[in-house]
């Protein structure tokens, strides 16, 4: 692992001196570490350009949402418009939509895809090759795509007497039996949620990663069951594959076990155009041996944690979930909704316990129906909930607190064959629009709630702006 670092390094400091010396048509090494991305590829991009700023958004540790990474002449580090200008960046990401805008500061040119965005700020009097710029920001955010896979093993590398992550250990697992035969990998651990991908080869479509089998596809059968390994035709994910780049030719399955137990499984193409040796699968085999202790240890290292953060009832996070997710967002600006189901008492002493406990799992049910994978949804009380929206302004959360207010009120609640009638009150805060420091969102928008529930019920209410 520490040749293959120090190896990658070399190769990226040989690329940057390489670009010192060809500024005129700059390119990005297929070879370069995606670890050392976006540093230094956002430096280098923008002198190889002469810009001002180069910008790329920069996905997390756990995945959950990406923050914005950048690099700045000197003498754009205090442009009144810098703000403005991640602004547009974050929003580009999150529409998927890039483009080239003309502002006072200089040119923005955005390309923005698969929920990642990359940008660069030309001075006002450049004449860029736009076509070969927006290349090198696509071969940017390739690289910064693929950046999180080597994340846990680079933390692993560093602290080896630290337990390994389910994602360390598939990812390490990944890229050994890729450098072993060359092929495309794909290794996926039995979660309590799922089969789910943990581990992916550098070839391998990244947009894989994180992703649940479906009960009865071949990954899914192989993590559960176990079985002898052996080839198959289709993808063994199934349909959940959906448009991803799919191998050429049929994979390799394998099972991986902890004392006879099914763990997990791993699937394998071929290079394109060869075969694997007899020598090499059997090294694959080896290795994939080797890692099931470990991925069992860390499996039920993540099911202790999931555990001690999860509401047992809903599947949402618990105060104690959420608390640790939001303090790992790290934003400037995001919104808060608190929510609570009315008359929830009434509901429990006219139907019973069982009665509320289903109402509190279908509320739940809508919440995540009506936020997005980078919003985080928690049972923080009895009936309380709450979401904290990153990104977001206080008018588009209060237009999903009211989005999910409606669906409260116009879907079908269902006990012992009866319909019974739901509603919902909210309080909507956000930072900046209602308060410049994010630690008072939710006094905030508790506050809102408060003045809903006073108001009439089933509302939405948002917070008085403080003059902090």
């Amino acid at each position: 692992m520490t040749r293959l670092l120090l190896g990658a390094l070399l190769g990226a400091v040989a690329g940057l001196l390489a670009a010192r010396a060809w500024r005129r048509a700059p390119r990005f090494e297929r070879g370069a570490d995606p670890a050392l991305l976006p540093e230094p590829a956002l430096g280098w991009l923008r002198r190889a350009h002469g810009a001002l700023g180069a910008f790329a958004s920069d996905p997390r540790r756990d995945g959950s949402e990406a923050v914005l990474a950048r690099d700045l002449d000197r003498s754009a580090r205090h442009l009144a418009e810098l703000p403005a200008i991640e602004d547009r960046v974050i929003r580009a990401q999150r529409a998927e939509r890039g483009g080239v805008e003309r502002l006072d500061a200089g040119t923005l040119v955005v390309v923005a895809e698969d929920g990642l965005a990359a940008a660069v700020l030309l001075r006002p009097d450049a004449d860029p090759d736009l076509g070969l710029l927006e290349r090198d920001l696509r071969q940017l955010l390739e690289g910064v795509r693929r950046r999180p896979r080597l994340t846990p093993l680079a933390e692993a590398e560093r602290s080896p007497g630290r337990l390994e992550t389910v994602e360390s250990v598939g990812y390490r697992l990944a890229m050994h039996v890729e450098q072993v035969t060359r092929g495309e990998v794909i290794v996926a651990a039995r979660l309590m949620t799922g089969v789910t991908v943990v581990g992916l080869g550098g070839t391998t479509d990244p947009r894989l990663s994180g992703l649940t089998a479906e009960p009865g596809t071949p990954l899914a059968l192989m993590a559960e069951q176990g079985g002898e390994p052996r080839e198959l035709a289709d993808h063994p994910l199934g349909e959940v594959a959906g448009d991803r780049r799919r191998p050429r030719g049929p994979a390799m399955l394998f099972g991986i076990e902890s004392e006879g137990q099914p763990v997990g499984a791993v699937a394998l193409w071929a290079p394109p155009g060869g075969e694997i040796p007899a020598s090499a699968l059997a090294q694959a085999e080896v290795a994939i041996h080797a890692a099931g202790p470990r991925l069992a240890r860390a499996i039920e290292a993540h099911r202790r944690k999931v555990e001690a953060t999860l509401d047992p009832l809903t599947g949402l996070l618990n105060r104690r979930g959420f608390e640790e997710a939001t303090r790992r967002v790290g934003l400037r600006r995001a919104a808060y909704i608190a929510c609570d189901l009315d008359r929830f008492k009434r509901l429990n002493d006219t139907y019973g316990h069982p009665a509320g406990d289903a109402a509190l799992v279908h509320f739940a049910r809508v919440l995540q129906e009506q936020v997005r994978n980078i919003d985080h949804a928690a049972r923080v009380g009895g009936e309380e909930f709450a979401v904290l929206l990153p990104e977001t302004a206080l008018e588009e959360a209060r237009a999903v607190a009211e989005r999910i207010r409606l669906a409260i009120e116009t879907e079908s609640f269902l006990w012992e064959g009866q319909r019974i009638p739901l509603t919902a009150s909210f309080g909507v805060s956000a930072c900046p629009e209602s308060t410049r420091h994010l630690e008072n969102l939710a006094a905030q928008a508790d506050g809102a709630l408060y003045t809903a529930k006073q108001g009439g019920r089933n509302r939405v209410v948002l917070a008085v702006p403080l003059l902090d």
